[in-house]
């Protein structure tokens, strides 16, 4: 457990700019504004969902569910889903095939910062779903 928290501890200053993952939910609050709701997900992980929020270079505004290790506000993100509208999925696949290692047809592994980073495809909604998760 003391080598996941000193990985989480050290991820804070590895990945700035680049995820939310390693920050505080304190400090993602700072980011995104007091504006969200929160709760568990099945695996009793403490969430906080932010909507409006602009992701990426996209100027559309979005929805960013955030996971972290417990429900305080010095919590360590160690999770993030964003929704996208399916018109963008190929520009992120071009994206992470230019960045990443392919490890399946939608997993990408970040290796420099120990992210995997995963697509979800719901046609019948036209949105798709990138996952950020501490894979180290």
């Amino acid at each position: 457990m003391n080598k996941i928290l000193i990985a989480l501890f050290v991820l804070t200053w590895a990945l700035p700019g680049k995820t939310q993952l390693g920050y505080t939910l304190e400090e993602i609050i700072q980011k995104y504004g007091d504006n969200y709701s929160v709760g568990y997900n099945s695996d009793s992980l403490f969430y906080a969902i932010f909507e409006n929020v602009k992701a990426g270079r996209s100027e559309k505004k979005t929805v960013m569910i955030t996971l972290f290790n417990s429900d305080r506000k010095d919590a360590i993100c160690i999770g993030k889903l964003i929704v996208y509208s399916l018109d963008e999925i190929n520009e992120a696949v071009d994206k992470f095939n230019k960045k990443y290692v392919k490890k399946s047809e939608l997993e990408w592994k970040d290796y420099e910062n120990g992210i995997l980073y995963i697509i979800d495809i719901d046609r019948n909604r036209g949105l798709f779903t990138i996952t950020s998760l501490i894979d180290l």
